[in-house]
């Protein structure tokens, strides 16, 4: 088996980010990104969890600006890039702004009152 040369010159790094629980696994990349892969139990996931009536975000895709929908209070938002960084943050807010960012697809983490979390993903146009 042969490595490529840039493969040699990464750097993991295992650690629970997000107090769930679980180890996340940060990549750092030669070229200067870094991958973000979030741990949980793959026997958790399910498609009914994916498409809970807890919380819609509309309208989606979106030219920017997005609300959330939810039938639990909203604590706070993170809104991740593909490659795993945080472009932004919302306390107590159902709405959230992503017009100055580039297009594409976006990971959106939101944390209730109550501490439970859940993901979605949403669509930016131009």
């Amino acid at each position: 088996m042969q490595l490529h040369s840039k493969s040699i010159k990464t750097a993991p790094a295992l650690f629970d980010l997000n107090n769930d629980g679980w180890n996340d696994l940060l990549i750092g990349l030669y070229t200067g990104g870094v991958h973000l892969l979030w741990g949980g139990d793959l026997n958790e996931v399910s498609t009914d969890e994916l498409k809970s009536q807890e919380l819609t975000i509309y309208p989606n895709p979106s030219k920017g600006i997005f609300n959330i929908s939810s039938t639990k209070l909203v604590s706070s938002i993170s809104v991740y890039s593909l490659n795993g960084t945080e472009v932004l943050r919302n306390h107590h807010s159902s709405t959230f702004n992503l017009t100055e960012f580039t297009t594409g697809l976006y990971f959106v983490k939101v944390i209730f009152e109550d501490s439970t979390i859940q993901y979605s993903k949403v669509s930016l146009l131009k």
